[in-house]
């Protein structure tokens, strides 16, 4: 990940604005992967063919963008309750102690919530994009 970030940052002259960063970056950490498995071929567990087919797996930038729409819909299902735990650890990065405290619960509870949101979200962005197709 350092190797991807630190040749990112010195061909950043390189990307072209209006492009898709995403995808440029992506096929850097994927040439970084097999760079590094060439140089320690001995030391790998996968083989090349495994770790070319697990990169070339990776979601597509419209593939995330459908996400993005689907969960911003699915969010206002919530209720602004579970709402509000979901901003306060992923925005505010609280943990569930303070969480609870915040919100009145208890620590276990804000950890149910957050597992009962997350499923919730998931299904509902999963049918969403299934109904899209």
């Amino acid at each position: 990940m350092q190797e991807t970030f630190l040749t990112i940052s010195r061909k950043a002259a390189t990307f072209e604005p209006g492009t898709n960063f995403l995808a440029w970056a992506c096929g850097i950490a994927r040439l970084k992967v097999l760079e590094n498995f060439r140089q320690r071929k001995r030391a790998n567990v996968l083989s090349e063919a495994a770790i070319i087919a697990l990169t070339e797996d990776a979601p597509s930038p419209q593939s995330l963008s459908e996400q993005e729409g689907a969960l911003d819909g699915c969010l206002e299902k919530l209720t602004p309750k579970v709402r509000d735990l979901l901003w306060r650890r992923y925005s505010r990065r609280q943990s569930s102690t303070e969480m609870a405290e915040a919100a009145g619960m208890t620590s276990t509870a804000v950890r149910v919530a957050l597992t009962k949101a997350r499923k919730a979200l998931r299904d509902c962005i999963n049918t969403q994009i299934q109904a899209a197709k």
